[in-house]
């Protein structure tokens, strides 16, 4: 293995659109995922691209596996048929089970990859493992003004379109109901299929799920080297 040194400069340039809300902006190859210095990266033939990391202070070990999908190293299939295109998995210490698995479709933003391995990428402090009350890790939606519903799950829908929502493992309203993982998803509102889907296991720390759903909800464009024909979204031209 050999240490990661990318320039996002040069693998970004400059692009012609700025695409708003977040989670219709649809995939870019050009937006970079990793970007720590501090994680390690291997080419695995058949696979893609894996990355590691040691946080020194908590001996937690990080792998991240990265999928493109294409002819050489087509996107694989989790276990319930999903495809992957990135893959975070938490190790309380070296050779130990993971404690905590995230994944993520092809066509998922990479904001929202990249959001999770910069928390994973801290230096000045260890990397988040706490699992503490889903509320907290929802609270960037409801202060964003996303509509709860306390149906059989616990749901969050994007305001206004509800092409995007977000599903809690626990549900109040249900609860007697086993954990399931954390869903987080966007459609199309047209043929009312999914766009991207992330799915994240329950013992995922809270603040990795807190910075997802920050990105989700977060207002500002992002870059984007074309169009996206996902729903109703606001493309602005530099």
């Amino acid at each position: 293995m050999h240490p990661q040194n990318p320039t996002p400069a040069d693998r970004c340039g400059p692009a012609p659109y700025m695409v708003k809300p977040r989670y219709l902006a649809g995939p870019c190859d050009q937006v970079p995922v990793i970007t720590g210095s501090n994680w390690q990266q291997q080419r695995v033939p058949g696979l893609g691209t894996a990355y590691l990391r040691c946080d020194e202070a908590t001996g937690s070990h990080y792998l991240a596996l990265h999928t493109p999908g294409t002819e050489e190293h087509p996107a694989r299939l989790a276990c319930d048929g999903m495809p992957v295109g990135w893959e975070f998995l938490g190790y309380p210490a070296a050779g130990h089970l993971p404690s905590w698995r995230v994944i993520f479709s092809p066509g998922t933003p990479p904001e929202l990859p990249a959001a999770l391995a910069g928390l994973l990428s801290a230096d000045e402090e260890p990397a988040p493992h706490e699992v503490t009350d889903a509320g907290e890790a929802t609270a960037p939606l409801e202060a964003a003004g996303w509509i709860r519903d306390l149906g059989h799950e616990c749901s969050w829908f994007s305001p206004g379109d509800q092409q995007a929502a977000v599903v809690t493992p626990t549900s109040p309203a249900n609860p007697t109901r086993e954990e399931q993982s954390w869903l987080l998803a966007a459609r199309n509102r047209d043929r009312d299929e999914a766009l991207w889907l992330t799915q994240a296991t329950p013992q995922t720390p809270t603040a990795l799920i807190r910075a997802l759903c920050a990105q989700l909800a977060d207002p500002a464009p992002v870059p984007r080297h074309r169009e996206p024909g996902t729903g109703p979204v606001t493309v602005i031209r530099p």
